[in-house]
């Protein structure tokens, strides 16, 4: 058995640690490792894969490949087959809970022991998820929730985090929606409910409020 495996982080360090820890094993091989999105999406398309290790926010490149969210969700529709690991120094509840409803099959923090991949990737590619214990002490309270947990006692849905996560980073409606496949009206509609949601009265609010609640990065 040998599970092969891409790596994709913009950080050339955090690759080689990978690199270093899965390759003391002879049942895994490293077919690739990458460092934006465009690079990943061709390297899966190209190359047999049975688990992708990435992280949750890399740089955007000149092809503008899709980032977070929309870069696990596009993975996910793409290449069902896949098993898929998310890497992240992400550390908010909302943005954690929104990657496990994408379908992920393992959620693991840039902080944990990373000793016992080889272990992980086993599971994984076994047909069995994973999620870090540190992950899991953050989303435990909200880990049966259909929604997402902004940290305000409130709760927007993921289609509503993705309006006012790209909306934050400076992206317009038009633009949103492209991205997002979605109506410019329906994008106006989901960021105005979002809106209410958090009791957030403009545009600077809520530049503010994701801001500060680690939701634009």
């Amino acid at each position: 058995m040998t599970i092969r495996t891409i790596l994709a982080d913009d950080h050339p360090a955090t690759t080689a640690g990978l690199h270093a820890v899965l390759s003391s094993d002879n049942e895994i091989e490293v077919a690739a490792m990458v460092s934006s999105p465009t690079e990943l999406f061709r390297a899966i398309e190209t190359i047999p894969t049975d688990i992708v290790i990435t992280d949750f926010s890399m740089e955007i490149d000149s092809k503008c490949e899709p980032d977070g969210l929309q870069m696990v969700q596009n993975i996910r529709k793409r290449h069902p087959d896949v098993g898929l690991i998310v890497f992240t120094m992400t550390s908010n509840s909302a943005i954690l809970q929104a990657i496990l409803q994408f379908g992920v099959e393992g959620l693991i923090s840039k902080v944990d022991h990373i000793i016992d991949l080889p272990s992980i990737l086993r599971l994984v590619y076994n047909g069995h998820k994973f999620i870090g214990k540190g992950i899991a002490a953050q989303i435990k309270s909200n880990k049966n929730s259909s929604m997402v947990d902004t940290g305000l006692n409130v709760e927007i849905s993921p289609s509503e985090l993705d309006v006012i996560r790209l909306f934050a980073r400076g992206v317009s409606t038009l633009d949103i929606g492209r991205r997002l496949h979605r109506s410019p009206k329906t994008i106006s509609n989901q960021k105005r409910i979002a809106m209410h949601k958090l009791g957030i009265a403009n545009d600077m609010e809520l530049f503010a409020y994701a801001r500060a609640n680690g939701i634009a990065f």
